[in-house]
């Protein structure tokens, strides 16, 4: 959503520049979308980092949520200052939101459209999959997980027996 009411400030400043559709300082625009766009890469590398050598916790999500945040922010930013404007500087704010909104709604179509296929997909795959299901287990748990705990309730059998006799 940020980049799609950046580029309509964009290419109505380049466009319609004479009519006073510049907006000025775009660079927050920029700056929002980079930092968001690296939140999000910095909260996927999250579980790699965790394997490796490297201490991260709390902070190192706390930052991405930050991170990630000052593009919501941007967006409240530009929404408040558009709905506040004058009437006589109102053009620019009416043509980007309009501009904007028939992409915003492919956007949710296609976001809408997509998550029920995943979904339907999802059901397909844990269909076909043995150790998911409930029906292979004997207590309402999928065999997975049970056979976790039949593999560490061994192991804590096994330590017990090692352990001296009084």
């Amino acid at each position: 959503m940020i980049l799609i009411i950046h580029a309509s400030e964009w290419r109505w400043a380049k466009r319609a520049a004479v009519l006073g559709l510049d907006s000025g300082l775009r660079i927050f625009g920029w700056l929002a979308a980079a930092l968001t766009a690296l939140a999000i890469l910095a909260a996927g590398l999250y579980p790699h980092l965790e394997n490796a050598a490297v201490h991260v916790d709390e902070p190192y999500l706390l930052g991405c949520a930050g991170a990630g945040a000052t593009g919501g922010l941007w967006l409240l930013w530009v929404a408040i200052r558009n709905l506040f404007t004058g009437s006589r500087v109102s053009l620019r704010p009416n043509v980007i939101s309009r501009t904007a909104l028939s992409w915003m709604l492919v956007g949710l179509a296609t976001l809408l459209i997509s998550a029920g296929i995943l979904q339907a997909l999802e059901g397909w795959w844990i269909k076909r999959e043995p150790l998911l299901r409930l029906e292979t287990s004997r207590n309402f748990v999928n065999a997975l997980s049970e056979r976790g705990l039949e593999h560490r309730c061994a192991q804590i059998r096994d330590w017990i027996r090692e352990q001296p006799q009084p």
